[in-house]
């Protein structure tokens, strides 16, 4: 009789923990999923964003590198940061353009450095290399140097 009701028991405890198991492991998957969805959308709200944005031409000046290092830093984080908590465009822009009046950039839309550190921004916010390919491609015709330098910021990292 005892044994029987260990056996119970165990059986009990075993089904407690699968059950459990699996809710976890659905709250798990679902989590994911939304995490998959809000990365897609943000992808998409940023792609807005570069196409606005990157309408000037690409222009440089090779003596102030040194000067937009804190820039080339500040606009990676910044795109981290709003992938990761979900891109909304003008907000992402808005906030663009605020960090390049910190670091007295003032060609921001037309710089290399902004592009690249986007694309490093992306790698950092951890968007899949296919969804990134999929963003860039999207200016490879009608804006090549935006897609190059996108490429090159996530190829770096």
């Amino acid at each position: 009789m005892n044994s029987l009701r260990k056996s119970v028991g165990i059986l009990a405890v075993v089904f407690t923990l699968f059950a459990l198991q699996n809710c976890f492991i659905l709250d798990f998957i679902a989590s994911v999923s939304q995490s998959v969805s809000k990365s897609s959308d943000s992808v998409q709200s940023l792609s807005k964003s570069v196409v606005s944005i990157s309408a000037s031409i690409f222009s440089s000046s090779s003596s102030d590198k040194d000067e937009r290092k804190s820039y080339r830093q500040d606009v990676e984080t910044l795109t981290a940061i709003h992938l990761n908590r979900g891109l909304v465009s003008e907000e992402f822009e808005s906030d663009l353009a605020s960090v390049a009046r910190k670091n007295g950039v003032n060609n921001w839309k037309s710089l290399e450095d902004t592009y690249i550190s986007i694309g490093k921004g992306m790698r950092k916010a951890g968007v899949e290399t296919d969804r990134f390919n999929s963003f860039a491609d999207e200016f490879a015709l009608t804006r090549p140097k935006v897609a190059n330098a996108l490429r090159k910021g996530f190829a770096s990292i």
